[in-house]
């Protein structure tokens, strides 16, 4: 995928937002300091015989010679099935820049008339890719110029990422400023993060605010394990041929309408959850290490499922939910992260 070249001598006005990106296997996230975004991470090409009607959302746009579509809007406005890229080399792909195009255009669309917009950003990837030290890589993949119009073409976005405005940290390490926020005493101690995605979960380890080095680690154990478990289930007493998605969509209130029928599955969704935690707590204890953090904080979109299957022994432990959103903290708190370097450089402490 090729790389659009902006010009920019047409262009007078520039502005700096900050920016996080969490851009997840199952679920993209993002957050300006005015603005979040999330969508699904599925995506297809635009199919002009699926529309209705004029089109306004920001998940379909024009970039390199295509028009993509993201989220859920992929389920209607692309031929065939959406696809979903979940190996591990779409951060070293065009793909990954087709994504952040996504989300920028998802943050920035009304900044449309404000010429070229040079961006700060920080930007979270898994843990087990940061320690294997694919940093530059994912800079070298999203440097470089956007040129995002609307599918109308009556809107274009222009954005440039510059290498040195990108600041890559792993998968968990947002939550951790998340936490500090809103934690009193957690930068005293040494704390562990459990990030619990869908595809993926994240260890990273904090002693006094500090990241230990090389304690990023990753497991393939997630929500996903949840989702089918219950879709298995559904299956087998209902008939049930739906997709992954839309169960996943269904955990957190334990039931899903099938026809004008309301099936609980509550049973089978904690069930789940419980050999889920049993597998992170294995995976936690043998890539600690000899460290000995006095609290694990569990984030992402499986911290709440795991967090309420937790036996008395993890809590007395320290096991515990990250304040706030567990689902937004770990892109919330790269932009806090992102807020707190650039105050500390305009004070002339860094």
């Amino acid at each position: 995928m090729g790389k659009t070249h902006l010009k920019t001598q047409t262009m007078n006005l520039n502005t700096a937002p900050l920016i996080s990106f969490d851009l997840g296997n199952a679920t993209s996230k993002g957050a300006t300091e005015d603005k979040q975004g999330q969508f699904r991470t599925i995506y297809g090409r635009f199919s002009r015989a699926s529309q209705l009607g004029r089109i306004t959302s920001p998940l379909v746009f024009q970039f390199q010679d295509a028009t993509w579509v993201f989220g859920d809007e992929a389920r209607d406005l692309c031929d065939g099935e959406p696809s979903a890229f979940t190996d591990m080399t779409r951060y070293s792909e065009g793909f990954y820049r087709v994504l952040v195009a996504a989300m920028l255009n998802y943050l920035l669309q009304d900044q449309c008339s404000n010429g070229v917009i040079y961006p700060l950003i920080v930007c979270s990837i898994p843990a087990t890719e940061f320690a294997a030290g694919i940093a530059e890589t994912v800079k070298s993949v999203i440097q470089g110029d956007y040129e995002i119009t609307s599918v109308d073409g009556d809107r274009t976005l222009y954005v440039v990422i510059k290498p040195e405005n990108v600041t890559i940290i792993p998968e968990g390490a947002g939550s951790y400023f998340y936490g500090l926020k809103l934690t009193e005493g957690l930068g005293a101690q040494e704390v562990a993060v459990l990030d619990v995605g869908f595809y993926t979960s994240d260890l990273v380890i904090f002693n006094r605010k500090g990241y230990v080095p090389g304690s990023a680690r990753s497991c393939k154990h997630g929500v996903r394990f949840v989702a089918e478990a219950v879709q298995r289930h559904l299956r087998r007493t209902e008939g049930y041929h739906g997709d992954l998605w839309a169960v996943d969509s269904a955990l957190d209130v334990g039931m899903i309408a099938l026809g004008n029928r309301c099936v609980e599955f509550s049973a089978a969704r904690d069930e789940a959850y419980r050999e889920l935690l049993s597998n992170l707590e294995v995976f936690y204890r043998s890539n600690k290490g000899s460290r000995t953090p006095g609290i694990v904080l569990l984030s992402g979109g499986g911290a709440t499922g795991v967090y309420k299957q937790l036996p008395k022994n993890l809590i007395d432990s320290g096991w515990r939910v990250v304040s706030g959103d567990p689902r937004r903290a770990n892109v919330d708190g790269g932009l806090l992260f992102l807020k707190e370097r650039q105050q500390r450089k305009a004070n002339g402490s860094v």
